[in-house]
């Protein structure tokens, strides 16, 4: 069962799954507007209007054919309703052997008791080195792509920190690649190392290795600003990511 947002990325990753899993259902938490992503007054910076804004045709670009959910259960919520009583006992009424997260909000309480181990999140960023919020775009403000990427990891209490089972980094990196691309193309690699871990883990062929969270750096919502961003652009047009494909290995 998969328990996800309403955005053409994570309707990329629910058909994914349907097609070589399969799904018993689909919570489906409705999408934020830009104001009560960012907080007070953010919404209004041109350089973050932009950002969001080629986000936006960038996500069109990849996964604009996955345009709706694949046909199974579906619970359509409010943001942050996940952890109420009827959506566990929605998600109870159909006895999945597993959930997966992507894209969520934090999942906690009796449904992390009551499914131990056998939640699963698809965290967009390379645990422990960065965890929270912006996972692929805080690396890219710190000139470090390599560590781009997504985990695959058991969800515990504390945000993205639990053991991890797969972590890849994006495939077909090109020197033109923009922030939006790297993160797009970080999310398919995830999406598709997602679909041969959960067979694998349900069969225990899977050894989950510990984070040692002491190692990297966790980023809020609250840390995202405009002086960010200028940074990021300001290490796209130094060619970064034409010096990390020299130097990848």
């Amino acid at each position: 069962l998969l328990v996800t947002a309403d955005q053409l990325r994570h309707k990329f990753v629910a058909n994914l799954l349907s097609s070589k899993i399969g799904l018993v259902g689909i919570v489906s938490e409705k999408k934020t507007d830009l104001k009560s992503h960012l907080g007070f007054g953010l919404e209004s910076d041109a350089i973050i209007r932009e950002h969001f804004n080629n986000r936006n045709l960038a996500e069109g670009s990849y996964f604009g054919q996955s345009n709706s959910f694949p046909k199974c259960n579906f619970l359509q919520i409010e943001r942050g309703e996940v952890n109420s009583p009827s959506v566990i006992d929605w998600v109870k009424n159909n006895k999945p052997e597993l959930i997966i997260l992507f894209g969520s909000s934090i999942v906690k309480g009796s449904l992390l008791s009551e499914y131990n181990h056998r939640i699963i999140n698809l965290h967009l960023g390379l645990s422990p080195y960065y965890r929270g919020s912006g996972t692929n775009y805080w690396p890219l403000v710190d000139s470090k792509p390599e560590c781009v990427g997504a985990t695959i990891h058991i969800a515990t209490r504390d945000v993205d920190a639990g053991n991890i089972l797969g972590q890849i980094r994006p495939g077909n990196i090109d020197e033109n690649d923009s922030v939006h691309d790297m993160g797009f193309k970080a999310l398919i690699s995830g999406a598709k190392r997602l679909v041969d871990i959960v067979p694998a883990y349900l069969s225990n062929s899977i050894l989950p290795i510990e984070q040692n969270t002491q190692k990297g750096a966790l980023f809020f919502r609250k840390d995202f600003d405009s002086t960010s961003l200028i940074k990021l652009e300001y290490n796209f047009k130094n060619k970064m990511i034409n010096s990390y494909l020299i130097n990848k290995h």
